[in-house]
Protein backbone atom coordinates (compact mmCIF):
# COMPACT_ATOMS: atom_id res chain seq x y z
CA UNK A 1 0.00 0.00 0.00
CA UNK A 2 2.71 2.49 0.96
CA UNK A 3 5.25 1.65 -1.74
CA UNK A 4 8.97 1.08 -1.76
CA UNK A 5 9.89 4.53 -0.42
CA UNK A 6 7.83 4.37 2.79
CA UNK A 7 9.03 2.66 5.94
CA UNK A 8 7.14 1.28 8.92
CA UNK A 9 8.21 2.71 12.27
CA UNK A 10 7.02 1.24 15.56
CA UNK A 11 4.51 -0.85 13.65
CA UNK A 12 2.12 2.09 13.19
CA UNK A 13 3.70 5.33 11.99
CA UNK A 14 4.96 5.54 8.41
CA UNK A 15 7.92 7.60 7.32
CA UNK A 16 7.65 8.46 3.62
CA UNK A 17 10.73 9.24 1.58
CA UNK A 18 8.88 9.80 -1.71
CA UNK A 19 6.12 12.15 -2.81
CA UNK A 20 3.48 10.84 -5.19
CA UNK A 21 -0.20 11.14 -6.05
CA UNK A 22 -1.13 8.78 -3.20
CA UNK A 23 0.46 10.67 -0.31
CA UNK A 24 0.67 14.37 -1.22
CA UNK A 25 -2.48 15.25 0.81
CA UNK A 26 -0.54 14.96 4.08
CA UNK A 27 1.74 17.83 2.98
CA UNK A 28 -0.98 20.33 2.11
CA UNK A 29 -1.02 23.67 3.89
CA UNK A 30 -4.47 24.88 3.00
CA UNK A 31 -6.28 24.05 -0.23
CA UNK A 32 -3.71 25.50 -2.66
CA UNK A 33 -0.23 25.09 -1.13
CA UNK A 34 1.95 21.99 -0.85
CA UNK A 35 4.99 22.18 1.46
CA UNK A 36 7.14 19.08 1.27
CA UNK A 37 9.28 18.22 4.32
CA UNK A 38 13.07 17.69 4.31
CA UNK A 39 12.78 13.89 4.63
CA UNK A 40 11.51 13.58 1.03
CA UNK A 41 14.21 12.35 -1.37
CA UNK A 42 12.15 11.31 -4.40
CA UNK A 43 9.25 12.84 -6.27
CA UNK A 44 7.23 10.83 -8.75
CA UNK A 45 4.76 11.97 -11.38
CA UNK A 46 1.98 13.76 -9.56
CA UNK A 47 -1.10 15.53 -10.81
CA UNK A 48 -2.51 17.75 -8.11
CA UNK A 49 -5.69 19.59 -9.06
CA UNK A 50 -5.99 23.20 -7.93
CA UNK A 51 -2.55 23.39 -6.32
CA UNK A 52 -1.02 26.84 -6.85
CA UNK A 53 2.21 26.71 -4.84
CA UNK A 54 4.63 23.83 -4.32
CA UNK A 55 7.55 24.24 -1.96
CA UNK A 56 10.28 21.62 -2.40
CA UNK A 57 13.03 23.93 -1.13
CA UNK A 58 13.84 21.96 2.02
CA UNK A 59 13.78 18.50 0.44
CA UNK A 60 16.63 16.21 -0.56
CA UNK A 61 15.34 15.87 -4.12
CA UNK A 62 18.08 15.86 -6.75
CA UNK A 63 15.89 15.00 -9.75
CA UNK A 64 12.42 15.88 -10.97
CA UNK A 65 11.52 12.94 -13.25
CA UNK A 66 9.98 13.06 -16.72
CA UNK A 67 6.42 14.42 -16.77
CA UNK A 68 6.62 15.01 -13.03
CA UNK A 69 4.30 18.02 -12.80
CA UNK A 70 2.96 17.99 -16.33
CA UNK A 71 -0.52 19.51 -16.69
CA UNK A 72 -0.59 21.06 -13.21
CA UNK A 73 -2.53 23.90 -14.80
CA UNK A 74 -3.18 25.82 -11.56
CA UNK A 75 0.47 25.82 -10.49
CA UNK A 76 1.79 29.40 -10.38
CA UNK A 77 4.89 29.05 -8.19
CA UNK A 78 7.37 26.33 -7.33
CA UNK A 79 10.33 26.53 -4.97
CA UNK A 80 13.04 24.04 -5.84
CA UNK A 81 15.72 22.50 -3.60
CA UNK A 82 19.18 24.04 -3.89
CA UNK A 83 20.65 20.56 -4.58
CA UNK A 84 18.44 19.84 -7.62
CA UNK A 85 20.54 18.63 -10.58
CA UNK A 86 18.06 17.30 -13.15
CA UNK A 87 14.66 18.41 -14.43
CA UNK A 88 13.25 15.66 -16.66
CA UNK A 89 11.51 15.76 -20.02
CA UNK A 90 8.17 17.59 -20.07
CA UNK A 91 8.41 18.19 -16.34
CA UNK A 92 6.42 21.44 -16.37
CA UNK A 93 4.74 20.91 -19.74
CA UNK A 94 1.41 22.74 -19.90
CA UNK A 95 1.75 24.37 -16.48
CA UNK A 96 0.00 27.32 -18.10
CA UNK A 97 -0.14 29.48 -14.95
CA UNK A 98 3.46 28.99 -13.83
CA UNK A 99 4.90 32.44 -13.17
CA UNK A 100 7.65 31.96 -10.59
CA UNK A 101 10.47 29.48 -10.69
CA UNK A 102 14.01 30.03 -9.47
CA UNK A 103 16.40 27.44 -10.82
CA UNK A 104 19.21 26.45 -8.42
CA UNK A 105 22.90 26.85 -9.22
CA UNK A 106 23.30 23.06 -8.90
CA UNK A 107 21.09 22.43 -11.97
CA UNK A 108 22.95 20.47 -14.70
CA UNK A 109 20.21 19.11 -16.98
CA UNK A 110 16.86 20.33 -18.28
CA UNK A 111 14.91 17.77 -20.30
CA UNK A 112 13.24 18.06 -23.69
CA UNK A 113 10.03 20.06 -23.65
CA UNK A 114 10.49 20.92 -20.01
CA UNK A 115 8.57 24.21 -20.07
CA UNK A 116 6.34 23.79 -23.16
CA UNK A 117 3.26 26.03 -22.95
CA UNK A 118 4.17 27.70 -19.67
CA UNK A 119 2.27 30.67 -21.04
CA UNK A 120 2.63 32.95 -17.99
CA UNK A 121 6.34 32.47 -17.41
CA UNK A 122 7.85 35.92 -18.09
CA UNK A 123 11.52 35.46 -17.23
CA UNK A 124 13.98 32.75 -16.32
CA UNK A 125 17.52 32.97 -15.02
CA UNK A 126 19.85 30.11 -15.93
CA UNK A 127 22.99 32.24 -15.65
CA UNK A 128 24.45 30.55 -12.56
CA UNK A 129 23.43 27.00 -13.44
CA UNK A 130 25.71 24.25 -14.80
CA UNK A 131 23.59 23.72 -17.91
CA UNK A 132 25.51 23.13 -21.14
CA UNK A 133 22.49 22.29 -23.31
CA UNK A 134 18.96 23.62 -23.67
CA UNK A 135 17.26 20.70 -25.42
CA UNK A 136 14.62 20.62 -28.12
CA UNK A 137 11.33 22.38 -27.39
CA UNK A 138 12.52 23.47 -23.96
CA UNK A 139 10.59 26.77 -23.83
CA UNK A 140 8.35 26.21 -26.86
CA UNK A 141 5.21 28.38 -26.82
CA UNK A 142 6.11 30.26 -23.64
CA UNK A 143 4.29 33.25 -25.08
CA UNK A 144 4.89 35.60 -22.11
CA UNK A 145 8.61 34.84 -21.85
CA UNK A 146 10.37 38.14 -22.46
CA UNK A 147 13.76 37.60 -20.81
CA UNK A 148 16.11 34.70 -20.33
CA UNK A 149 19.59 34.76 -18.83
CA UNK A 150 21.78 31.97 -20.15
CA UNK A 151 24.80 30.35 -18.47
CA UNK A 152 28.18 31.33 -19.86
CA UNK A 153 29.00 27.62 -20.34
CA UNK A 154 25.99 26.91 -22.60
CA UNK A 155 27.06 25.06 -25.77
CA UNK A 156 23.82 23.89 -27.42
CA UNK A 157 20.36 25.35 -27.92
CA UNK A 158 18.14 22.61 -29.35
CA UNK A 159 15.63 22.75 -32.17
CA UNK A 160 12.48 24.78 -31.50
CA UNK A 161 13.81 25.70 -28.06
CA UNK A 162 12.23 29.17 -28.14
CA UNK A 163 9.69 28.47 -30.88
CA UNK A 164 6.69 30.81 -30.64
CA UNK A 165 8.15 32.78 -27.72
CA UNK A 166 6.65 35.86 -29.30
CA UNK A 167 7.64 38.28 -26.52
CA UNK A 168 11.25 37.17 -26.08
CA UNK A 169 13.21 40.41 -26.48
CA UNK A 170 16.06 40.05 -24.00
CA UNK A 171 18.53 37.23 -24.57
CA UNK A 172 22.32 37.36 -24.81
CA UNK A 173 23.94 34.34 -26.41
CA UNK A 174 27.16 33.30 -24.63
CA UNK A 175 30.51 32.96 -26.44
CA UNK A 176 30.56 29.27 -25.48
CA UNK A 177 27.57 28.55 -27.77
CA UNK A 178 28.43 26.09 -30.56
CA UNK A 179 25.03 24.94 -31.90
CA UNK A 180 21.63 26.59 -32.41
CA UNK A 181 19.02 24.10 -33.56
CA UNK A 182 16.50 24.48 -36.39
CA UNK A 183 13.48 26.65 -35.70
CA UNK A 184 14.95 27.87 -32.44
CA UNK A 185 13.67 31.46 -32.63
CA UNK A 186 10.75 31.17 -35.05
CA UNK A 187 7.67 33.12 -34.00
Amino acid sequence: IFGQYCKRIDGVVFKCLALDTNNYQSFLEGPHKLVVPPIIKVIKTIHIPNIKIIDLSNTQIRELPNNCLEDCTSLSEIKLPNILEIIGNNCFNHCVNLRNIILPNSLKVIGNGCFIECGNLTSIDLSKTLIKELPNNCFKTCIALSEIKLPNILEIIGSNCFYHCINLTNIILPNSLKVIGNGCFIE
